[in-house]
């Protein structure tokens, strides 16, 4: 099958659950995950046909996303600040909206003159002048974004699953950006006594 009749195809099945404008959002998601070629890529090699091992992958991915499952889960990554995450089933999918929230933090931050904005790695961990704990880090969209804005931060996740600690550590490793990710149950008094003193609370909306 070439790879455009792969990406009409999907989005016509689609079509039949979710609305056209979002159907096509994901068959095109869907196909360049498979071919690694952008949207301009696949219009110039429409004609290219997609090998077995691509086939069987799509037939695997259509039959999930027919079941109403999240197109991010099915590929298991999701795009937050510019930043590429991996997600599975054990936390939220980044939402857009979310990213206002980061953008804002980021502004008053730079508003209060603090110095946690120069990208000196070797100093990335000394700083006393800021410090952030996210709430229910989930996959850690939060607070690696805003690490990665402010190098000079220290930068706290917390959440009480152990399989959502264990997707925002792996997010972290991948990006190579340094958040302290730790277990803490909010509702147990004792572990939130072990957490450091904080400038900036933020939790998931």
């Amino acid at each position: 099958m070439k790879m455009s009749e792969a990406e009409i195809a999907l989005r016509q099945q689609l079509q039949t659950i979710y609305d056209e404008r979002e159907a096509a959002t994901i068959a095109a998601m869907v196909l360049e995950y498979l071919t690694g070629f952008s949207r301009m890529d696949r219009l110039v090699k429409k004609d290219k046909l997609l090998t077995a091992g691509q086939l069987q992958s799509l037939t695997a991915m259509r039959q999930r996303l027919m079941q109403h499952e999240p197109v991010q889960y099915v590929l298991k990554e999701a795009w937050f600040a510019g930043l590429k995450l991996y997600v599975n089933n054990q936390v939220l999918i980044p939402r857009p909206e979310t990213e206002e929230l980061v953008d804002w933090i980021i502004n008053d931050v730079k508003a209060s003159g603090k110095n946690v904005f120069q990208n000196n790695i070797t100093e990335a961990d000394k700083t006393t002048s800021l410090k952030i704990i996210d709430i229910g880090t989930g996959s850690g969209c939060i607070a690696l974004a805003l690490k990665k804005a402010m190098p000079k931060a220290e930068v706290w996740g917390c959440d009480a699953s152990d399989s959502a600690l264990t997707v925002a550590r792996r997010n972290g490793a991948t990006l190579d950006i340094r958040v302290d990710f730790v277990s803490v149950d909010f509702l147990n008094a004792a572990q939130r006594k072990q957490l450091p003193a904080v400038d900036i609370i933020v939790s998931n909306p």
